[in-house]
Protein backbone atom coordinates (compact mmCIF):
# COMPACT_ATOMS: atom_id res chain seq x y z
CA UNK A 1 0.00 0.00 0.00
CA UNK A 2 1.31 3.46 -0.85
CA UNK A 3 0.91 6.30 1.85
CA UNK A 4 0.72 10.07 1.72
CA UNK A 5 4.33 9.29 3.55
CA UNK A 6 5.54 7.60 0.66
CA UNK A 7 4.39 10.57 -1.49
CA UNK A 8 6.28 12.88 0.67
CA UNK A 9 9.64 10.81 0.85
CA UNK A 10 9.38 10.60 -2.94
CA UNK A 11 8.67 14.76 -3.17
CA UNK A 12 11.83 14.96 -0.58
CA UNK A 13 14.24 12.98 -2.46
CA UNK A 14 13.10 13.70 -6.08
CA UNK A 15 13.81 17.53 -5.14
CA UNK A 16 16.72 17.65 -3.87
CA UNK A 17 17.95 15.36 -6.86
CA UNK A 18 17.44 18.45 -8.94
CA UNK A 19 20.19 20.61 -6.92
CA UNK A 20 23.66 20.54 -7.72
CA UNK A 21 25.58 18.56 -4.51
CA UNK A 22 27.32 21.53 -4.01
CA UNK A 23 24.04 23.49 -3.36
CA UNK A 24 23.72 20.90 -0.12
CA UNK A 25 19.62 21.96 -1.02
CA UNK A 26 17.50 20.23 1.93
CA UNK A 27 13.77 20.02 2.15
CA UNK A 28 12.84 19.37 5.62
CA UNK A 29 9.90 17.73 6.33
CA UNK A 30 8.25 16.72 10.07
CA UNK A 31 6.27 13.64 9.52
CA UNK A 32 3.15 13.04 11.62
CA UNK A 33 2.36 15.78 13.07
CA UNK A 34 -0.56 16.31 15.20
CA UNK A 35 -1.11 19.89 13.69
CA UNK A 36 -5.33 20.09 12.65
CA UNK A 37 -3.46 21.31 9.39
CA UNK A 38 -2.70 18.30 6.94
CA UNK A 39 0.47 20.28 5.25
CA UNK A 40 2.24 23.25 6.24
CA UNK A 41 5.87 25.03 6.23
CA UNK A 42 6.22 25.95 9.35
CA UNK A 43 9.75 28.01 11.08
CA UNK A 44 11.46 30.55 9.75
CA UNK A 45 15.93 30.53 8.45
CA UNK A 46 17.19 26.96 9.26
CA UNK A 47 14.01 25.98 11.18
CA UNK A 48 12.20 26.34 8.16
CA UNK A 49 10.52 22.99 7.53
CA UNK A 50 7.25 21.31 6.00
CA UNK A 51 4.70 19.66 8.54
CA UNK A 52 3.20 17.01 7.51
CA UNK A 53 -0.02 15.27 9.71
CA UNK A 54 -0.67 12.44 11.08
CA UNK A 55 -3.58 12.17 8.84
CA UNK A 56 -2.31 13.07 6.02
CA UNK A 57 0.92 10.71 6.22
CA UNK A 58 -1.24 7.70 7.23
CA UNK A 59 -3.52 8.17 4.09
CA UNK A 60 -4.00 5.56 1.66
CA UNK A 61 -2.95 6.28 -1.98
CA UNK A 62 -5.02 4.46 -3.73
CA UNK A 63 -4.84 5.17 -7.46
CA UNK A 64 -3.44 7.66 -9.58
CA UNK A 65 -5.78 10.25 -9.09
CA UNK A 66 -5.17 10.32 -5.78
CA UNK A 67 -1.61 10.08 -6.36
CA UNK A 68 -1.52 13.71 -7.83
CA UNK A 69 -3.80 14.68 -5.56
CA UNK A 70 -1.23 14.01 -2.46
CA UNK A 71 0.84 15.71 -5.33
CA UNK A 72 -0.44 18.96 -5.66
CA UNK A 73 -0.70 19.36 -2.27
CA UNK A 74 2.63 18.42 -1.34
CA UNK A 75 3.81 20.91 -4.04
CA UNK A 76 1.90 23.83 -3.12
CA UNK A 77 3.63 23.52 -0.29
CA UNK A 78 7.47 22.91 -1.23
CA UNK A 79 6.72 26.30 -3.44
CA UNK A 80 5.90 27.98 -0.31
CA UNK A 81 9.00 26.38 1.27
CA UNK A 82 10.86 27.51 -1.91
CA UNK A 83 10.30 30.92 -1.69
CA UNK A 84 11.04 31.27 2.40
CA UNK A 85 7.51 33.08 2.09
CA UNK A 86 7.62 32.69 5.95
CA UNK A 87 10.03 35.24 5.75
CA UNK A 88 7.56 37.64 4.29
CA UNK A 89 5.23 39.22 7.07
CA UNK A 90 1.40 39.90 4.99
CA UNK A 91 0.95 43.86 4.89
CA UNK A 92 -2.76 43.12 3.58
CA UNK A 93 -5.25 40.36 2.58
CA UNK A 94 -3.83 41.33 -1.01
CA UNK A 95 -0.78 40.15 -0.21
CA UNK A 96 -1.70 36.77 1.14
CA UNK A 97 -3.91 36.35 -1.46
CA UNK A 98 -1.09 37.11 -3.81
CA UNK A 99 1.35 34.39 -2.23
CA UNK A 100 -1.53 32.14 -2.38
CA UNK A 101 -2.22 32.66 -6.42
CA UNK A 102 1.69 32.52 -7.06
CA UNK A 103 2.12 29.47 -5.02
CA UNK A 104 -0.88 27.61 -6.75
CA UNK A 105 0.49 28.26 -10.05
CA UNK A 106 4.49 27.32 -9.09
CA UNK A 107 3.53 24.20 -7.03
CA UNK A 108 1.68 22.98 -9.74
CA UNK A 109 4.60 23.40 -11.88
CA UNK A 110 6.90 21.79 -9.12
CA UNK A 111 4.66 18.83 -9.55
CA UNK A 112 5.01 18.54 -12.93
CA UNK A 113 8.78 18.90 -12.80
CA UNK A 114 8.72 15.91 -10.25
CA UNK A 115 6.22 13.48 -12.57
CA UNK A 116 8.38 14.28 -15.58
CA UNK A 117 11.80 13.77 -13.83
CA UNK A 118 11.32 12.51 -10.25
CA UNK A 119 12.71 8.83 -10.19
CA UNK A 120 10.50 8.01 -7.26
CA UNK A 121 7.74 9.93 -8.64
CA UNK A 122 7.84 7.55 -11.82
CA UNK A 123 8.58 4.37 -9.34
CA UNK A 124 5.43 5.30 -7.57
CA UNK A 125 3.63 5.53 -10.96
CA UNK A 126 4.78 2.15 -11.51
CA UNK A 127 3.33 0.68 -8.16
CA UNK A 128 0.11 2.20 -8.99
CA UNK A 129 0.27 0.22 -12.13
CA UNK A 130 0.25 3.74 -14.12
CA UNK A 131 1.66 3.41 -17.66
CA UNK A 132 2.56 6.89 -18.64
CA UNK A 133 0.73 8.78 -21.21
CA UNK A 134 0.34 12.47 -21.14
CA UNK A 135 -3.21 12.77 -21.91
CA UNK A 136 -4.22 10.23 -19.12
CA UNK A 137 -1.80 12.38 -16.79
CA UNK A 138 -3.61 15.45 -17.87
CA UNK A 139 -6.99 13.89 -17.39
CA UNK A 140 -5.99 12.68 -14.19
CA UNK A 141 -4.47 15.87 -13.01
CA UNK A 142 -7.66 17.57 -13.38
CA UNK A 143 -9.52 15.04 -11.50
CA UNK A 144 -7.24 16.18 -8.49
CA UNK A 145 -7.63 19.81 -8.94
CA UNK A 146 -11.59 19.22 -9.08
CA UNK A 147 -10.93 17.08 -5.91
CA UNK A 148 -8.96 20.49 -4.62
CA UNK A 149 -12.01 22.50 -5.80
CA UNK A 150 -14.15 20.29 -3.21
CA UNK A 151 -12.35 20.18 -0.20
CA UNK A 152 -9.03 22.98 0.52
CA UNK A 153 -10.14 25.19 -2.37
CA UNK A 154 -13.72 26.24 -0.56
CA UNK A 155 -12.93 28.46 2.13
CA UNK A 156 -14.49 32.21 2.73
CA UNK A 157 -10.88 33.32 3.80
CA UNK A 158 -10.16 36.38 2.34
CA UNK A 159 -6.46 35.31 2.40
CA UNK A 160 -6.99 33.25 -0.60
CA UNK A 161 -8.19 33.62 -4.31
CA UNK A 162 -12.00 32.29 -4.80
CA UNK A 163 -12.23 28.32 -5.63
CA UNK A 164 -12.58 28.68 -9.15
CA UNK A 165 -9.76 30.94 -9.58
CA UNK A 166 -7.16 29.01 -8.00
CA UNK A 167 -8.22 26.07 -9.99
CA UNK A 168 -6.69 28.43 -13.23
CA UNK A 169 -3.41 29.21 -11.17
CA UNK A 170 -3.19 25.68 -10.74
CA UNK A 171 -4.50 24.50 -15.02
CA UNK A 172 -2.14 27.97 -15.50
CA UNK A 173 0.85 26.11 -13.95
CA UNK A 174 0.45 22.87 -16.06
CA UNK A 175 0.51 24.99 -19.10
CA UNK A 176 3.57 27.07 -18.20
CA UNK A 177 5.33 23.53 -17.13
CA UNK A 178 4.67 22.14 -21.12
CA UNK A 179 5.81 26.02 -22.56
CA UNK A 180 9.07 25.24 -20.96
CA UNK A 181 8.95 21.83 -21.61
CA UNK A 182 8.81 22.08 -25.19
CA UNK A 183 10.58 25.58 -25.49
CA UNK A 184 7.60 27.59 -27.05
CA UNK A 185 4.50 28.73 -26.40
CA UNK A 186 1.68 27.05 -28.10
CA UNK A 187 -1.73 28.24 -28.13
CA UNK A 188 -3.55 24.94 -29.34
CA UNK A 189 -1.33 22.47 -27.10
CA UNK A 190 -2.63 24.58 -24.18
CA UNK A 191 -6.39 24.70 -25.12
CA UNK A 192 -6.05 21.02 -25.26
CA UNK A 193 -4.36 20.27 -21.99
CA UNK A 194 -6.88 23.13 -20.20
CA UNK A 195 -9.94 21.37 -21.55
CA UNK A 196 -8.50 18.08 -20.60
CA UNK A 197 -8.84 19.59 -17.00
CA UNK A 198 -11.31 21.91 -17.09
CA UNK A 199 -13.62 18.82 -18.27
CA UNK A 200 -12.63 16.41 -15.22
CA UNK A 201 -15.00 15.79 -12.04
CA UNK A 202 -17.04 18.43 -10.91
CA UNK A 203 -15.00 21.31 -12.73
CA UNK A 204 -17.82 21.87 -15.49
CA UNK A 205 -20.27 22.37 -13.00
CA UNK A 206 -18.04 24.57 -11.23
CA UNK A 207 -17.65 26.90 -14.48
CA UNK A 208 -21.26 26.69 -14.83
CA UNK A 209 -22.06 28.22 -11.24
CA UNK A 210 -19.20 30.48 -10.57
CA UNK A 211 -17.86 31.31 -14.09
CA UNK A 212 -18.25 35.38 -13.50
CA UNK A 213 -16.28 35.03 -10.21
CA UNK A 214 -13.33 33.42 -12.66
CA UNK A 215 -10.53 36.04 -12.13
CA UNK A 216 -7.18 35.56 -12.50
CA UNK A 217 -5.86 39.13 -11.59
CA UNK A 218 -2.64 40.14 -12.77
CA UNK A 219 -1.83 42.27 -9.79
CA UNK A 220 -1.13 39.45 -7.76
CA UNK A 221 1.53 37.76 -9.74
CA UNK A 222 2.91 41.52 -9.70
CA UNK A 223 2.55 41.95 -5.73
CA UNK A 224 4.30 38.49 -5.42
CA UNK A 225 6.77 39.49 -7.61
CA UNK A 226 7.24 42.25 -5.40
CA UNK A 227 7.73 39.78 -2.26
CA UNK A 228 9.60 38.05 -4.05
CA UNK A 229 12.26 40.41 -4.90
CA UNK A 230 12.72 41.82 -1.12
CA UNK A 231 13.38 37.97 -0.44
CA UNK A 232 15.83 37.07 -2.85
CA UNK A 233 17.50 40.60 -1.89
CA UNK A 234 21.24 40.11 -3.31
CA UNK A 235 21.26 36.60 -4.06
CA UNK A 236 20.98 35.02 -7.26
CA UNK A 237 18.10 32.98 -6.49
CA UNK A 238 15.66 32.26 -3.02
CA UNK A 239 16.28 28.76 -3.26
CA UNK A 240 20.05 28.52 -4.89
CA UNK A 241 21.54 25.42 -6.79
CA UNK A 242 18.95 23.84 -8.98
CA UNK A 243 20.53 22.21 -11.63
CA UNK A 244 20.69 24.50 -14.90
CA UNK A 245 18.47 22.09 -16.78
CA UNK A 246 15.48 22.09 -14.06
CA UNK A 247 15.92 26.15 -13.51
CA UNK A 248 13.22 26.98 -16.64
CA UNK A 249 10.76 24.82 -13.96
CA UNK A 250 11.69 25.73 -10.72
CA UNK A 251 14.29 28.54 -10.77
CA UNK A 252 13.62 31.14 -7.88
CA UNK A 253 15.17 34.09 -9.21
CA UNK A 254 13.03 37.61 -9.64
CA UNK A 255 13.91 40.64 -11.38
CA UNK A 256 11.25 41.16 -14.02
CA UNK A 257 9.95 44.93 -14.43
CA UNK A 258 6.36 46.66 -15.57
CA UNK A 259 8.41 47.13 -18.92
CA UNK A 260 9.35 43.73 -19.07
CA UNK A 261 5.93 41.83 -17.91
CA UNK A 262 4.37 44.55 -20.71
CA UNK A 263 6.60 43.10 -23.74
CA UNK A 264 6.12 39.55 -22.73
CA UNK A 265 2.28 40.33 -22.93
CA UNK A 266 2.24 41.65 -26.29
CA UNK A 267 5.11 39.01 -27.55
CA UNK A 268 2.31 36.29 -26.61
CA UNK A 269 -0.84 38.15 -27.87
CA UNK A 270 1.24 38.29 -31.26
CA UNK A 271 2.75 34.66 -31.20
CA UNK A 272 -1.14 33.49 -30.50
CA UNK A 273 -1.93 35.79 -33.68
CA UNK A 274 0.63 33.72 -35.49
CA UNK A 275 -0.71 30.79 -34.53
CA UNK A 276 -4.86 31.83 -35.61
CA UNK A 277 -5.92 33.39 -32.21
CA UNK A 278 -6.91 36.14 -31.44
CA UNK A 279 -6.13 36.71 -27.67
CA UNK A 280 -7.57 40.12 -25.96
CA UNK A 281 -4.99 42.60 -24.51
CA UNK A 282 -4.30 40.67 -20.62
CA UNK A 283 -6.60 42.64 -17.83
CA UNK A 284 -8.08 41.43 -14.62
CA UNK A 285 -11.01 39.83 -16.70
CA UNK A 286 -9.26 38.04 -19.11
CA UNK A 287 -6.17 36.10 -17.73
Amino acid sequence: MITGKDVVLASQKDLESLFIPEANFELKIELDSSSRHHASVVGTGKNLRIRFSKDFCSAEVADIDAFHFFALIIGHEIAHYMHAHNEHNDQTEFDSKSIEAFTDFFGTRVMMTLITYGQNYIGLYEKLGFKFHSGKVLDSIGTAIAKLSDSLFKTDSKNYPNCISRVGFCAAGVTSFLDKKFGNINIQRSMDALTRIYTAGNLPQLFKLQSDEFDMDPDLIVRSDEVHKVIQGIKLSISQGVKPQYFKYIGTSYHSTEQSREVYIETLISLAKGQGFDLPKLTKKTI
